[in-house]
């Protein structure tokens, strides 16, 4: 909103990067003698109405209680099921399968209702680590509390196995969607989700480590095995040098457009009309819409009222993580506020290689997400 606020246009001339369009606009109508920030103003627009999506989920989740969000939380994994299936479904039928839902680009790859692949690795990504914190829960957990023989068999015995199992197959099939999106990033976020859940989780298995040293040490073992056998998926996959993508190019050309309009940028959802006058001839035969970097999009159109937004935020989450991680016995909800947190990082990290934020569903998303992590309502244990 505040790029739409009117400037004199002998004002508006003045800003760095705006002289060209100052001059086009004397041009088309030399009776104007307003304009927005923005270079833009009908896009800077949309992308506000866009934002107000997310910020909606975002503050609409903050005001549930405990148990409602996970209620959602169970509908986010049911989501993510069906996403997995059906990229699983994607990357063993035909280019005219009817499952591909017209999508003919990675016809080798899962893609799920994503037009990109690597979208769908962002999302899954995201959820990967609430379910395996829900899986914790679940695993070795009973309703009361006996002796280490009893806790074993009354587990094997419960409804609990019966969800620890149904949880694992979620996970599982989220592993398994990951890997076929062939994304190089998103099977490299994967394999660091699941040492960072090893570590949030592997002393806390049935929210008070039910099993002792040996559960911490098969927690382990089960996270570092599957880490092995990712690692020869990876390599297959990144066959092609990281540096000679064509993303290198397009981040040195963002970063001079960066600089042209530096402090204050072009204004919110111009990147794809105004990066053309930095495109490098290399890529004239592509037509850019984003930059593959979230960071160098927003600081492009925000300059450095989004540098200051984005580490304003990367605060807030870091002094999030003092709170939630405490010694006390955690509940239900607190391991699914970890796993958000861990999700939110991955998503963080993907966000210098892609533009997974600037997608709408992956958007609310993350802002759920945000909202589990930063909710300050208190569940009951369990």
């Amino acid at each position: 909103l505040l790029y739409l606020l009117p400037l004199h246009v002998a004002a508006y001339a003045w800003l760095p990067g705006r002289e060209l369009h100052a001059e086009v606009l004397a041009l088309v109508n030399s009776d104007v003698s307003w304009h927005p920030l923005t270079v833009i103003p009908y896009i800077t627009e949309n992308s506000f109405l866009t934002l107000l999506v997310p910020v909606a989920v975002f503050s609409t989740a903050l005001t549930l209680s405990a148990i409602n969000l996970q209620r959602l939380v169970i509908v986010l994994l049911g989501i993510a099921s069906f996403e997995s299936i059906l990229g699983l479904i994607q990357y063993g039928s035909g280019a005219d399968s009817v499952f591909r839902l017209g999508n003919i680009h990675y016809l080798d790859s899962a893609v799920g209702t994503y037009p990109n692949r690597n979208h769908l690795a962002g999302f899954l990504e995201m959820v990967f680590p609430v379910a395996l914190g829900l899986l914790s829960v679940y695993c070795g957990r009973k309703k009361n509390h006996g002796t280490s023989s009893s806790k074993l068999s009354e587990y094997f015995s419960s409804h609990h196995l019966n969800i620890a199992v149904l949880i694992a197959g979620v996970a599982l099939l989220i592993v398994l969607a990951i890997v076929f999106t062939r994304s190089r990033t998103g099977i490299t976020l994967l394999m660091l989700a699941i040492v960072l859940c090893v570590i949030a989780f592997s002393r806390r298995l049935g929210g008070r480590n039910v099993f002792g040293v040996m559960g911490i040490f098969t927690a382990v073992a089960i996270g570092f095995t599957m880490l092995a056998g990712l690692a020869p998926v990876l390599q297959r996959f990144v066959t092609q040098d990281p540096l000679t993508d064509v993303r290198w190019s397009v981040f040195s050309s963002t970063i001079q457009g960066i600089g042209q309009y530096f402090p204050l940028g072009s204004g919110p959802g111009t990147y794809s009309y105004v990066y053309p006058q930095f495109q490098p001839s290399d890529l004239s035969y592509y037509f850019v819409n984003h930059a593959h970097s979230d960071y160098l999009e927003w600081m492009f159109e925000g300059g450095i009222i989004a540098g200051v937004l984005i580490l304003f935020f990367i605060v807030l989450y870091s002094l999030r993580w003092r709170h939630l991680w405490v010694k006390e016995e955690w509940s239900t909800f607190r391991f699914i506020q970890i796993g958000a947190g861990i999700g939110i990082l991955l998503m963080l990290l993907h966000s210098f290689v892609d533009f997974n934020l600037r997608i709408p569903a992956n958007m609310v998303f993350f802002a759920f997400l945000a909202a589990l992590f930063f909710s300050t309502k208190e569940a009951a244990l369990p």
